[in-house]
């Protein structure tokens, strides 16, 4: 499987992804056709609480990382600082449900 969504940078590593708050299970998968890792998670979307469940969801795996785009978007973009492009990948892969 191949995660468009994934990019590597100059220090780190950029994830697009794609946020669904307010659902009712965390979980992630992959939009083919958006090429964004699809991010569903309980936080609603009110004063910036989604933005810390991405947040939180992505220090849970990587440690420091931030949110470079789309802070009031469901489209964002975040920064994982000093990871390796297939460190990243990896980890993601397995995150993905099938």
């Amino acid at each position: 499987m191949t995660l468009e969504c994934v990019r590597q940078g100059k220090d780190g590593v950029y994830v697009d992804i794609h946020v669904v708050p307010g659902s009712k299970k965390e979980c992630t998968d992959y939009d083919v056709f958006g090429k964004r890792l699809r991010l569903k998670i309980r936080a609603p979307a009110v004063d910036g609480k989604a933005n810390k469940g991405v947040l939180d969801y992505f220090s849970g795996l990587f440690g420091v990382c931030e949110m470079v785009s789309g802070p009031t978007s469901r489209k964002k973009t975040v920064f994982i600082g000093g990871k390796t492009y297939s460190d990243v990948l990896d980890c993601l892969k397995e995150k993905v449900r099938g």
